[in-house]
């Protein structure tokens, strides 16, 4: 089950593109102009552009948050709505009414697909990446051997209550208690995802002395 909801997220871009597409392509065929949610499309379309380029994290990230925020409140006031849903909405508020007109704010729970959706992208993009690690301190310590290296990322592994941590095979090996490791799991101090390339990240490291995953 995990593996089908990895490959769904590896299409993340894909979606936020086509339902963005299919969206304007309804909106100018109803003849109902929504300014908003139209932008919002092309906003949608930018992300999908440029996340095929090296300005992921500049440009295409904030843009997925501005799609995906931009859809998650639906407002309406009066015989008008404001709303940028992109076709699929799951709503859910409250309304008052008043003198014959309807005062309501709903959420769009829709949106939590979607940010799921942007979660397991970010972590299959990982997957395959080269990174350098690093011994934080310089005191002798059983590292030694196995330190500074280079190592792949193999997947994500869920540990539990410890979180999400991302299983890596390095280049050099760590001999201890007559085993060799070049299997380890490393996770971010901070818990944030680890960007390949980036320095100054303190990491985690758990060794993984038989494939276990």
């Amino acid at each position: 089950m995990k593996q089908i909801a990895f490959a769904i997220g590896r299409y993340f871009p894909y979606i936020v593109g086509g339902v963005s597409l299919f969206n304007i392509i309804g909106v100018v065929a109803s003849g109902n102009v929504n300014a908003f949610s139209l932008l919002i499309s092309i906003v949608g379309l930018a992300a999908f552009g440029v996340s095929f380029t090296r300005k992921f994290d500049k440009i295409a990230k904030p843009l997925f948050y501005i799609w995906m925020g931009a859809q998650l409140l639906v407002i309406n006031y009066g015989d008008g709505i404001w709303s940028a849903v992109q076709v699929f909405s799951f709503n859910g508020g409250f309304f008052a009414s008043k003198g014959g007109k309807t005062t309501g704010i709903q959420i769009n729970w829709f949106v939590v697909f979607y940010i799921t959706l942007y979660r397991l992208y970010t972590l299959s993009k990982l997957v395959g990446s080269r990174i350098m690690l690093y011994k934080l301190r310089r005191a002798e310590n059983i590292l030694d051997s196995l330190m500074p290296t280079e190592a792949t990322i193999l997947k994500q592994v869920q540990l539990g209550n410890d979180g999400e941590w991302l299983l890596i095979e390095t280049d050099n090996t760590l001999v201890y208690d007559d085993s060799t490791i070049n299997q380890f799991l490393i996770q971010r101090k901070d818990k944030e995802l680890i960007k390949p390339g980036s320095g100054n990240q303190v990491l985690f490291i758990r060794a993984v002395k038989s494939p276990q995953f």
